[in-house]
């Protein structure tokens, strides 16, 4: 079915046929913005949103540059991954109580946004879903009564304080992990680039892939000894890395750990170490079997 700019099926708008819009308001009787159905409309300045929209598709809205101010409706559910990512002008943000996920990037590198009140619904954010938002400055906001995330810090953390969701993006210096903390998500730090140092609890156990991808200002690592799992790519890109310890448990240095790291020259690896994935030094001053 076709409805002016629209592109509709059922009650999903599958595309807008003008890019050249300004404002767009979707008509009632929508549940569903499908994938990629704004995809790079850049002179989107203003959108309003039924009531009865509880799904936002992947990409949907990716790289609306003119979009500057966002009111999500009551009974939306889930934002998906990358669905407003790289919107570059938007800076207000209203997420409506009932969301309960947002998908991985999905407000990835919109610099201007500042810090949304992250609803007491929300059970899930994706990895990367406010990396490069550098207008993040102050502390996370999340709703007081919010029984799946909480903030300490710098960090957005589940309830129970066992795993990093996210880091500040515009944190800085040294990041104090706290004590409790079990695992570190995927992409929880990527692109913090003004954080130097990190400090990890003793219980951590897991890193997940590109956790601190391209942290250009971090230095040095010190993993804790009961470290078991290494993520691919964990520290990919960190320019500013010169010294890195491999604790005793990790068995395998998984595949472009810490390709890209052009200043890691100093790194000790345990003799419990079996295997190197594939570019896990790739462009390192350091290379274990040279």
């Amino acid at each position: 079915m076709e409805n002016s700019a629209f592109v509709i099926e059922g009650s999903r708008l599958v595309k807008c046929t003008d890019p050249d819009l300004e404002e767009i308001i979707v008509p009632e009787g929508i549940t569903e913005i499908g994938e990629g159905a704004f995809w790079c409309h850049r002179s989107l300045k203003r959108l309003l949103l039924p009531a009865g929209v509880t799904a936002i598709g992947d990409d949907a809205f990716w790289d609306c540059t003119a979009l500057e101010e966002l009111h999500l409706p009551a009974g939306l559910l889930c934002i998906g991954n990358g669905a407003f990512s790289e919107c570059a002008a938007l800076e207000e943000l209203h997420l409506p109580e009932g969301l309960v996920s947002i998908g991985q990037g999905a407000f990835l590198n919109c610099r201007k946004l500042k810090s949304p009140l992250l609803p007491k619904s929300l059970r899930e954010i994706g990895p990367r879903a406010f990396a490069k938002c550098w207008n993040i400055r102050q502390r996370w906001r999340v709703h007081k009564e919010n029984p799946w995330i909480r903030t300490e810090g710098a960090l957005l953390l589940t309830a129970n304080g066992r795993e990093v969701l996210h880091c500040r993006p515009w944190a800085k210096g040294e990041i104090l992990v706290p004590e409790g903390v079990e695992r570190i998500r995927r992409g929880a730090f990527f692109a913090c680039v003004r954080v130097t140092n990190v400090l990890f609890p003793p219980g951590l156990r897991a890193i997940e892939e590109v956790a601190f991808a391209d942290c250009g200002s971090l230095r040095k690592i010190c993993l804790p000894e009961g470290l078991e799992e290494l993520g691919r790519c964990a520290f990919a890109d960190c320019v500013s890395l010169r010294q890195a310890n491999i604790p005793l448990f990790i068995s395998k240095i998984p595949e472009g750990a810490f390709s890209g790291c052009i200043s890691l020259d100093q790194v000790s690896l345990p003799d419990t170490l079996t295997e190197i994935g594939e570019g896990a030094f790739y462009e390192c001053d350091f290379q274990p079997f040279a």
